[in-house]
């Protein structure tokens, strides 16, 4: 058997091979980026507000704040000295207005904030009790 010259391997050589797929594997489907995105989560929150927060403008303030952000519901006295909020709209904004009632307007002092989840009940605008 003659040498074969430039080989020194006895494995074969792989080949590449040109496939034309056409259409095959495509469909008429549009890019992800043009999928609907679901709507953001609706959500209820019940606070409890604790500390100086009567007579110091904290419903007022909550109700400005609630306004800007969006969010639905209402603010109220309770006998006790604390004051009940209910915030329902979106996840995102019912949060940062739970974050600003944990702070309240400047002349509230804030002790602690009891948050609860509830059930939505389709609120429009925000009003104080």
């Amino acid at each position: 058997m003659p040498a074969r010259r430039g080989r020194t391997s006895t494995t074969p050589r792989a080949r590449s091979v040109d496939i034309d797929l056409g259409t095959a594997g495509q469909d008429d489907r549009p890019p992800l980026t043009a999928l609907p995105t679901l709507p953001p989560v609706r959500i209820q929150r019940r606070l409890i507000v604790r500390g100086r927060v009567q007579g110091v403008w904290y419903r007022d303030g909550c109700q400005r704040e609630a306004r800007r952000l969006g969010v639905a519901g209402w603010a109220r006295n309770l006998e006790d000295g604390s004051v009940e909020v209910v915030a329902e709209g979106d996840a995102e904004v019912v949060e940062q207005l739970e974050q600003w009632c944990r702070i309240g307007p400047p002349r509230a002092m804030v002790t602690s904030v009891e948050s609860r989840p509830s059930a939505t009940e389709g609120l429009l605008g925000f009003r104080v009790r």
